[in-house]
């Protein structure tokens, strides 16, 4: 061995010595062991029958000392002049000169990594660190000494995971860790700081749900097995967690996309380029066949983008509809837009994006091209700072649009390159990184792998689906059972030979199933986005089974990689690529209706079950049920419809009202209406789905069609939503249009009656109305008392939504008489609201702070709020809420000095008669007129009068950055 050479000694997974990178053979298994001992050993002198111990247990037999001495000759020999191994004395000593070992270098680069300041700076070092575990130490040697130093190393490498994970969230990037930190909760399930912060990156994550739920799993097995409760410092975060405290936000902006459940493999070259052209062009269509990896190429180029934190990064999945109807909906839902009175979704979201930059992913177009090229085309002319990337089979055809072909991944071009080559190229390197552990590439196998490869075009999809193969079937067996499939289907084809490629390699991985999980997979198609084992069972098992033998079969379609498991959560969710649905949709032939109508059915009994939840303690787990089931209900309610089967929309419309109005999933009032057009009156849902009608018209301020709605209603029925009583809504318009006693004796009745039936939630969902309906006729005491009471009872209930509205109620009760106790009350009823993800309370809260905090001297904080609540009541498409936001901010414009600024919104206001509650006070237009005559205020308000919503939004904000005096554009911050 050259004098120079450097060598490395690896213990941390198999034992290996590397010399110039290259792995040297270091003899058999005793002779590792014996080197392996001696380099964890370095520096110290090792008696022999400590070393025979080592090398064979207690069982040495009598040659061991000489076999031993054989044993140190041929590490002298392997190692040369890297090492000094001496004898003396009947010991062995062991001096690393030019070589080192991993374990070294990983507890060098932990004790580094704590002198970082920078999380991101320190998370790298840490990366790196634990890089270097390729398995568990020294696998395959089996000694108790063995066993001893994994005890010690495994416990410093657990803490250097924790501290990697703490940067990395530090730095911004929760989502990152969510996987590791989930495999080191299932090691060490009771470990408090790992728990935390796995709590910590899930909520990070906008996951609020399942960290709450790591929280409730950690204190249940913590009572169970040691009869403790979780640390302070955890029950901390975990209230901290539930009201959404400020101290939990990242220092860094982020944008949520979809997580990929594994790592993006050989595209790195890919990556750059899209990188570079983004910043070219208005129009990027990924284009290619199913496989190729469009959707990940697009998810990794917006995680780079949405990391710089200079621009917003959206994304929407357009793979679970089939309706393109909904299209513009789910481009608008993917900005959480919501469509503007009189206004579509598409009109409302170009209107947001307008005057903003951003990035818009919009993902799987082909079955919906002709409409999506249509939106596309129209936010491109009509937005000019966002960017629009699409992946679509064929380019979308959209003036200004880029077509950039999806490559598939590079191939080997050398027959005769070492192995160590091929593994560097990306299609071999997927292919190994995706076969089972088991599997190695070999001198004897490369060649098969190469052919392998090269048969499969390097499409990521297939190579993936071949690689789960190889722990049964050797290279060549897979080859050859795909090659003449391949020819047949490459002959028949007319088009790109890569599309036929990954049919013929889906089908041939499909009939390689047993026909029970084959005839799963084929009803799994009529699943829509995340599903549950549960719903599994439900939907696609028709005759009722073991559910561990339908576990089984599921677990075989994820191991074949024909169905995605996310295990980062409390439950796993599975997902179909949507290759692998329309594939399994193709086949289910004859059961197609027979499963949908079971899949519609059991969603419906799903919103029923969540929708009741939604009203317990329990709140934030429903929403996240029911978020994770929308693409699944748009399904069963479409299908429902187009099937006749009324009742069962009936029961997803009359059950979900709240989860869609407070939630900004203003898609339910389409579903509502075609429901309410559809069904025959009567019945014990009528009633219900004419409240989530006249609910959904009356936030979309079509009050006229919400009394239509609403007086349709029969006086029985059962309606579980508290947004879906028909009355109140007919109640509710009564009071915006200035009708405030008839609103009051209606809700009084409704506390009354509710109390004397035990309907405590009821009880204060009317009392918390009382309380608001005085506060507007002015009886301050009558408000007090109201909203004191509906408060004490809502703390019984622990209801989030509850409190938050008692919260609010309570602020606005004592708002004009103690201040400082209205803030904290709307501070703490933005904080309920926000914790079970509440728009409409967190922003109704958010609007009366704004108006008390400038009320009463924090301008910066007051107006600040203003700008958040307009664009939170802009993009949900809250128009009533924009005028009384508005209104608030009349008065605060012209209390500093913006008298123009608010006549402006005068006459805007002023000229809407539907809703004379947001009209400004009648002082208030006395004061304007005498600040600026009348023939300036006249001019002024006229102008108002003839805006638009949009003109109005964007104006409202300017005058805010006016009012702050420091040129900041409001809008951007």
């Amino acid at each position: 061995m050259d004098a120079q050479s450097t060598v490395v000694l690896r213990l941390l997974g198999p034992f290996e010595v590397a010399v110039d990178g290259a792995i040297v053979d270091c003899g058999g298994p005793k002779q590792r062991s014996l080197l392996a001992y001696l380099v964890l050993h370095d520096g110290e002198p090792v008696n022999l029958d400590t070393l025979v111990r080592a090398v064979w247990g207690d069982d040495a037999p009598d040659g061991a000392v000489r076999s031993l001495r054989t044993y140190i000759s041929n590490v002298r020999r392997l190692l040369g002049p890297a090492v000094e191994l001496r004898g003396e004395r009947g010991t062995y000593r062991l001096d690393l000169r030019s070589g080192e070992t991993d374990v070294e270098r990983f507890r060098m680069a932990v004790k580094e990594a704590a002198t970082v300041e920078d999380p991101r700076d320190r998370s790298r070092i840490l990366e790196e660190a634990i890089d270097l575990w390729r398995g568990p130490f020294l696998a395959g040697i089996d000694r108790s000494w063995v066993q001893e130093e994994e005890a010690i190393l495994g416990w410093e490498r657990q803490r250097a995971v924790a501290a990697w994970a703490e940067a990395t969230i530090d730095g911004g990037h929760p989502d990152r860790v969510i996987p590791v930190l989930e495999r080191a909760a299932v090691d060490a399930p009771l470990d408090e700081h790992i728990c935390g912060l796995l709590m910590r990156a899930l909520y990070g994550s906008g996951r609020q749900a399942d960290a709450l739920a790591v929280y409730r799993r950690l204190r249940d097995g913590l009572a169970r097995d040691l009869g403790v409760e979780p640390g302070l410092e955890l029950q901390a975060l975990e209230e901290q967690i539930l009201l959404h405290e400020s101290a939990m936000s990242s220092p860094e902006p982020r944008w949520l996309l979809p997580s990929p459940t594994t790592d993006l493999v050989g595209r790195e070259a890919e990556v750059e380029d899209l990188l570079a052209r983004i910043e070219q062009v208005r129009v990027l269509t990924l284009t290619g066949p199913g496989g190729v990896g469009k959707t990940r190429l697009a998810i990794e180029v917006g995680r780079r983008i949405s990391e710089q934190g200079e621009r917003p990064v959206f994304f929407a999945d357009l793979s679970t509809i089939s309706d393109e109807s909904a299209v513009d909906t789910i481009l608008a839902s993917s900005v959480r837009v919501q469509p503007h009175p009189n206004s579509g979704p598409l009109a409302s979201l170009i209107e947001y994006l307008r005057p903003r930059r951003a990035l818009l992913i919009v993902d799987n177009c082909e079955h919906v091209a002709a409409t999506t090229a249509r939106s596309l085309a129209a936010l491109a002319r009509s937005c000019p700072q966002v960017t629009l990337v699409a992946t679509s089979r064929a380019p979308l055809h959209i003036d200004g649009e880029l077509e950039w072909r999806t490559p598939s991944l590079a191939l080997p071009k050398e027959e005769d390159a070492s192995i160590e080559e091929l593994r560097r190229w990306p299609a071999v390197e997927l292919l190994l990184k995706r076969a089972p552990s088991a599997f190695e590439l070999t001198e004897a196998n490369c060649a098969d792998v190469v052919d392998l490869c090269c048969n499969l075009d390097g499409l990521p999809l297939a190579l993936e689906l071949a690689a789960s193969r190889l722990g049964s079937m050797t290279p060549a067996e897979v080859v050859a059972a795909l090659e003449s499939r391949l020819q047949i289907a490459q002959a028949d084809s007319s088009g790109e030979t890569r599309h036929e490629t990954l049919d013929a390699t889906i089908s041939w991985s499909y009939e390689l199933l047993s026909e029970r999980p084959r005839r799963l997979l084929d009803r799994l198609g009529v699943m829509s986005g995340q599903f549950l084992f549960e719903d599994v069972l439900s939907v696609c098992v028709p005759q009722p089974g073991s559910a561990d033998v339908v576990r089984g079969w599921l677990s075989t379609l994820v191991d074949q990689s024909l169905l995605m498991a996310e295990t980062s959560g409390p439950r796993t969710r599975y997902r179909l690529l949507e290759t692998i649905r329309r594939f399994a949709l193709d086949r289910l032939g004859g059961d197609d209706q027979d499963v949908r109508r079971r899949h519609a059915h059991h969603y419906a009994a799903l919103a029923e079950r969540e929708a009741a939840s939604l009203l317990t303690r329990e709140e934030s787990d429903a929403v996240g049920e029911l978020s994770a089931a929308h693409d699944n209900l748009r399904s069963a309610v479409g299908w429902a419809i187009e099937t006749g089967e009324i009742e069962t929309a009936s029961r997803i419309v009359a059950s979900i009202s709240d989860w869609g109005y407070f939630r900004s999933h203003y898609e339910l009032s389409r579903w509502a209406r075609w429901v309410w057009e559809a069904a025959t009156p009567g019945g014990t849902r009528w009633r219900a789905v004419c409240g989530s009608a006249a609910r959904g018209a009356w936030i979309e301020g079509q009050f006229d069609d919400a009394v239509r709605f609403g007086t349709a209603a029969t006086a029985v029925g059962t309606v579980i939503a508290l947004s879906a009583h028909p009355d109140d809504c007919v109640a509710d318009i009564a009071l915006y249009r200035g009708d405030a006693r008839s609103a009051l004796v209606h809700y009084s009745r409704a506390a009354e009656q509710a109390k004397e039936r035990g309907d405590a939630i009821r009880e204060v969902w009317g009392t918390c109305y009382v309380a608001l309906t005085n506060a507007v006729l002015r009886r301050a005491s009558e408000a007090i008392e109201a909203a004191t009471l509906a408060l004490a009872v809502a703390r019984e209930i622990r209801n989030p939504t509850l409190l938050a509205f008692s919260l609010y109620a309570n602020g606005l009760a004592v708002k004009h008489r103690e201040a400082p106790e209205a803030i904290s009350m709307f501070e703490e009823a933005v904080r309920m609201a926000d914790s079970v993800a509440n728009d409409w309370f967190g922003g109704i809260a958010r609007m009366e702070l704004a108006s008390t905090r400038t009320g009463h001297g924090n301008l910066r904080g007051g107006f600040q709020d203003f700008a958040s609540v307009i664009d939170h009541w802009h993009r949900a498409g809250d128009d009533t809420q924009l005028r009384f936001t508005w209104r608030y901010l009349v008065r605060a414009l012209s209390d500093v000095g913006l008298p123009d600024d608010a006549t402006i919104l005068s006459g805007a206001l002023l000229v809407e008669s539907s809703s004379v509650l947001s009209h400004p006070h009648p002082q208030l237009v006395a004061e304007l007129k005498e600040v600026l005559g009348d023939s300036e205020y006249t001019r002024l308000t006229v102008r108002g009068s003839i805006m638009s919503m949009p003109e109005l939004v964007t104006m409202s904000l300017d005058a805010i950055a006016r009012a702050l005096g420091d040129g900041v554009s409001v809008r951007e911050a």
